[in-house]
Parts: structure tokens; sequence; C-alpha cells
């Protein structure tokens, strides 16, 4: 599976930050877009962070109080588990 389109995932946010009423500018829109790099489960778990620390504006200082959260589970959920299950060789190629 190929990573996210990032014009879905800014969609997104924004579609989901305004049923809630909170405002989002679009440069704090594209800033949440970059991280999640395309990969679903960044693009769920950022969302997340944001979501739970920001009240009806978004800013990137929101994001930024988060991104020490959403390192720390991309690395406990996500990269630890996919290492682990690479093979010894793959483990000393990567």
């Amino acid at each position: 599976m190929g990573p996210l389109d990032p014009f879905d995932i800014k969609y997104r946010y924004q579609k989901a930050f305004a049923r809630a009423g909170k405002e989002i500018s679009n440069s704090t829109l594209m800033k949440m877009t970059k991280l999640t790099k395309g990969y679903a489960y960044a693009f769920q778990d950022l969302g997340y962070y944001v979501w739970q620390h920001s009240d009806t504006q978004v800013t990137a200082e929101d994001i930024d109080n988060v991104l020490s959260l959403f390192k720390h589970d991309l690395f406990r959920n996500a990269y630890t588990k996919i290492i682990s299950e690479l093979s010894p060789t793959d483990r000393q190629f990567c």
C-alpha cells in the first residue's frame, strides 16, 4: 500500500476540524499534512493528538506541543514493530 495522498490528508483534517467548529489555517494544515509523510497511522495519530490538545483554533504551536507524543507513538507502535519483523540480514542492511 502506497502513501496517502497529501491533498486528501489536508482535506480530511480540514473537514474534521471544521465539523467540530475548530479553526485551522492553511499553513497549519500543511504542517500537519507534511508531518504525516503520507503514512496512515501518522495521519490518525497526529490528528488525534492535535484534536485533544487544541481549543477552538488549531495553531502551529498546538502541533509543536504534541510532537513528542506523536513521535513516541510512531516509534513504539509502528517502527519498532516493523523492525522486529525484519530478518537479521534485513536489519543489518537497514
